[in-house]
């Protein structure tokens, strides 16, 4: 077995655990009734939808990679780059996921869009076409949990 294919098994593991359904066409509607909104229930609904499917972020103006701030100066989470507030850009959530309260908890540390909605908890995810199991933040969050470090490589 390949180291990678190991790896890719263990974040498959933490997915198969604290992951669930995906419910992009549920978000995807809710947002189509916006158009019709006439109630505060709407309304609020609507919100919680635009929390899981947009959100602005800093940009890197070197890599365009996510910078944040800290007590003093901004600095980019990919590159050396440092400097004044870069600009803001949108980014839009591809696919939605119910995932756990832990994962989510998670997923927020490493920046992602993550709500609440009807009483699911929904990741907002900025890439598709490929496994969960590929995406890069759920390896990272696979590495910091040192899921990696127990993989073994069959010679």
């Amino acid at each position: 077995m390949q180291l990678e294919t190991a790896k890719q098994r263990a974040t498959e593991g933490l997915w198969s655990r604290e992951g669930g359904h995906c419910v992009s066409i549920l978000v995807a509607d809710l947002a189509k009734m916006h158009s019709n909104a006439t109630s505060d229930e709407v309304d609020t609904t609507i919100d919680d939808v635009y929390e899981v499917c947009s959100q602005l972020v800093h940009t890197c103006p070197l890599c365009g990679d996510e910078a944040k701030q800290d007590d003093v100066e901004w600095t980019c989470t990919a590159c050396p780059w440092v400097g004044d507030e870069p600009e803001e850009e949108a980014r839009e959530a591809y696919e939605h996921w119910i995932v756990s309260d832990w994962l989510a908890e998670k997923l927020r540390d490493k920046g992602e869009m993550v709500g609440e909605l009807h009483g699911l908890t929904i990741w907002g995810r900025c890439t598709t076409g490929q496994a969960i199991a590929l995406d890069g933040v759920m390896q990272e969050i696979a590495k910091d949990l040192g899921l990696w470090e127990e993989v073994s490589v069959d010679e």
